[in-house]
């Protein structure tokens, strides 16, 4: 008897610990809860997305699936599950085994839907070398991108291993920040809201668009926008075709108007940089919390998502 309650003892501890999945911000752990409403599915080829909805589908035609535009049909978010919640990730991750790179449930920051991918953004300290971080995790991680001021994103082979990996590497004091690149949702007013427009922001936005970036990102006192240095290698569709001539002219890829949303859709700073290639924000004016920052050159616009501390 004392054996079983301790074996439930030991199983209702381990389930307590995967319930609070954490990473750092700032300094400080920012915890999660598991969302198991939602599933996300990130596939290999955007290709197989038909076959794909036909698998999901043959295992239960109740659910609601629905893609995120950054990704193009690259990633899949699953709602309206009516069945044990566990056992069905399970078998979609048995059904998927050589179509998706992930399959796993979603997580809240609060009441934000947060959405992982398999990459981590980091910044490195100063005269440290990305092949240091690297070599912590010979296997498991390979160098996805580079970015500006010495910025990186990594991709992980295991999406389990997702934030174990990263609070690692910010632990071990070779990085600034080190944190999973997510995606999450952020309602804009209606006044700025304009679905029939072609270059209207998503509501989805990934830290890991590659038109320009943001650092450091969290940030407190001020945020630096650049051009990204892989310009010509812009994966999110929904940036009309002007980029390429926007590539190819004199100026290159410039920016000339930032704005900068709170979670309620509401403009709080707004700057005219003039064709910028660089330009830096301060935010001791905005409080604690999660922003969209619309980046634009005429009637291109991109969306990226910063936390402020």
């Amino acid at each position: 008897m004392k054996k079983s309650l301790l074996v439930l003892f030991i199983l209702l501890v381990s389930m307590s610990v995967q319930a609070q999945t954490y990473y750092y911000s700032g300094g400080r752990q920012l915890e999660l809860s598991l969302d198991e409403t939602q599933i996300v599915v990130r596939l290999y080829d955007e290709n197989t997305l038909q076959s794909t909805q036909q698998t999901i589908t043959n295992i239960s035609n109740s659910l609601q699936i629905s893609c995120l535009q950054n990704f193009g049909n690259k990633m899949l978010i699953i709602s309206n599950i009516n069945q044990n919640a566990a056992v069905f990730l399970q078998n979609l991750q048995g059904s998927l085994t050589t179509d998706a790179e992930f399959v796993c449930f979603a997580y809240k920051l609060g009441n934000l839907p947060w959405y992982p991918i398999n990459e981590i953004i980091l910044e490195l300290q100063p005269n440290v070398a990305i092949s240091s971080v690297l070599q912590m995790f010979s296997g498991e991680v390979i160098l996805a991108r580079t970015l500006q001021y010495d910025t990186y994103i990594l991709k992980v082979n295991q999406i389990s291993r997702l934030f174990d990996i990263a609070n690692q590497i910010y632990t071990s004091g070779l990085v600034k920040y080190a944190h999973p690149d997510f995606i999450a949702p952020i309602t804009l007013n209606n006044s700025y809201n304009n679905p029939s427009d072609p270059t209207n922001l998503p509501s989805l936005c990934s830290n890991s668009s590659k038109l320009y970036n943001i650092s450091p990102n969290p940030a407190s006192e001020q945020i630096k926008i650049g051009v990204s240095e892989k310009t010509t290698t812009v994966e999110c569709p929904i940036l009309p075709p002007q980029i390429k001539s926007m590539i190819d002219s004199k100026e290159g890829i410039t920016f000339s108007e930032v704005n900068i949303y709170n979670s309620f859709g509401a403009l709080v700073l707004s700057a005219q940089t003039n064709k910028a290639k660089e330009f830096v924000i301060p935010l001791k004016t905005l409080k604690a919390g999660l922003y969209l920052v619309q980046i634009s050159e005429g009637n291109l616009t991109e969306g990226h998502q910063i936390i402020v501390e």
